[in-house]
């Protein structure tokens, strides 16, 4: 069996930095690394952020996530089919964009969508932030959008074994 001592990390968000940490704790060395925005938008400017201001930082990651909610809605995909293209089939992790936003809290999720839609006023995607009313309505019933998100197996899709 080979041993593994190393590791590296895409992304440094809350998920990514999390990953890391975990590594870091048995034992691995671990190298993070993060794709970072490179200027600011006008608003984010005129709020006085800085590229290093984690609302700027987030808006990549939080940005591909909406994307793929706001896709769904309008295709009529389901969960299962957002994650199934949006994961391995397509380089990305198991994850995916559900299983992640489980991961990261769909509240958190919801929170950091709110807060880059209020700020990115001259921003020409700025609507992709909009909460989806689907998960606005799981926040309020409390409702999961991955039944088990840890059980991240080749032949798993939200926990249905198969």
């Amino acid at each position: 069996m080979r041993q593994i001592n190393r590791a590296a990390v895409l992304g440094s968000g809350v998920m990514g930095a999390t990953i890391a940490a975990h590594l870091a704790n048995a034992g691995l060395d671990v190298l993070l690394l993060a794709i970072v925005p490179r200027e600011l938008t006008a608003t984010e400017e005129g709020a006085g952020l800085t590229l290093e201001s984690p609302q700027v930082r987030n808006r990549i990651g939080v940005y591909a996530i909406y994307n793929g909610m706001q896709h769904m809605v309008e295709t009529g995909l389901s969960v299962e089919d957002v994650d199934m293209v949006a994961g391995p089939a397509t380089a990305r992790p198991q994850s995916a964009v559900f299983k992640t936003a489980d991961l990261v809290g769909i509240d958190t999720l919801a929170h950091v969508g709110n807060n880059a839609y209020e700020l990115l006023t001259d921003d020409e995607e700025r609507d992709i932030f909009r909460v989806p009313e689907f998960v606005t309505a799981m926040i309020a019933t409390g409702q999961d959008p991955v039944p088990d998100p840890l059980r991240c197996s080749g032949a798993e899709v939200h926990g249905q074994v198969g």
